[in-house]
């Protein structure tokens, strides 16, 4: 990242909200601002931010092409839904938008759908979640740009932690990624920085890259993750057609397909 490129994202960290925007206060008991989050999503302007009282809210919500908002947490926030079809939280088309502080999780068995899904947006921060129990992964974000997943806890999801296809530029750190069927997925992708995760205990490889390009993997924990789709290595499996720049990880303890007593995790 050159020094322009710095000056100019600090400036845009920096800038502060609107005049107009207000702080919309919620409850679990429907006495806030308004009877549920979606409502309040739904009702929310550019520069609002969403602060949800602790407790549970048993609901889904949709976040559809909107800009500068923000949802979050104050102590203990869990948004339950037990619609398998549904995903707990779904971004689309949305510009510069924040999720901090919640636990997102589905509480009925055999659902098909993420935690959080994010799908052609941009600015996206995903802060100090605990996403768990999906039918499909805790974060799978398509055709998307410059997202942050920061310091989250991804567990027990069914097919994987976190899942990137089509995304450019954008950054996973700090998070800790464990028992889920596999842990880090990349598909043609580009521009993405994997750095100090914790990806463990995954039943499938720890990180899985295809086709992906000007990825930098580093300072990252990866262990004791177990076989990998199509027989690659348990810890870090790479295909030849991706380039990737590893640096200061930790990886040990994972189990090869073919060859359990392999430890060595990395592929090439």
């Amino acid at each position: 990242m050159n020094t322009l490129r710095l000056a100019v994202l600090s400036i845009v960290i920096a800038a502060p909200r609107a005049a107009s925007a207000k702080d919309i206060h919620l409850k679990p008991d429907g006495t806030g601002d308004f009877a549920n989050v979606q409502a309040a999503i739904d009702a929310a302007s550019s520069g609002d931010r969403i602060l949800l009282a602790a407790g549970t809210y048993p609901e889904h919500v949709v976040i559809k092409d909107k800009n500068d908002l923000a949802l979050i947490g104050e102590g203990g926030v869990t948004l339950a839904t037990d619609d398998g079809g549904a995903d707990v939280i779904a971004l689309s088309g949305v510009k510069r938008v924040l999720l901090k502080n919640l636990h997102g999780v589905h509480t009925s068995p055999g659902c098909d759908n993420p935690v959080v899904s994010i799908n052609a947006s941009e600015d996206v921060t995903v802060e100090g979640c605990d996403l768990n129990g999906s039918g499909t992964g805790g974060v799978v974000a398509r055709a998307s740009t410059h997202l942050k997943i920061l310091g989250n806890h991804i567990h027990k999801c069914t097919w994987i932690g976190l899942m990137f296809s089509e995304v450019t530029d954008s950054v996973v750190r700090g998070n800790l990624i464990e028992g889920n069927a596999g842990g880090v997925e990349l598909s043609g992708v580009s521009g993405i920085e994997l750095a100090a995760n914790t990806v463990a205990r995954n039943a499938n490889a720890g990180l899985k890259l295809e086709a992906v390009k000007s990825v930098s993997v580093g300072g990252n924990v990866v262990a004791f993750n177990s076989f990998s789709w199509g027989g690659g290595a348990g810890g870090i499996s790479q295909d030849d057609k991706s380039s990737v720049a590893y640096a200061r990880n930790c990886v040990f303890g994972n189990t090869h397909k073919k060859d359990p007593s392999d430890f060595s995790g990395l592929t090439p």
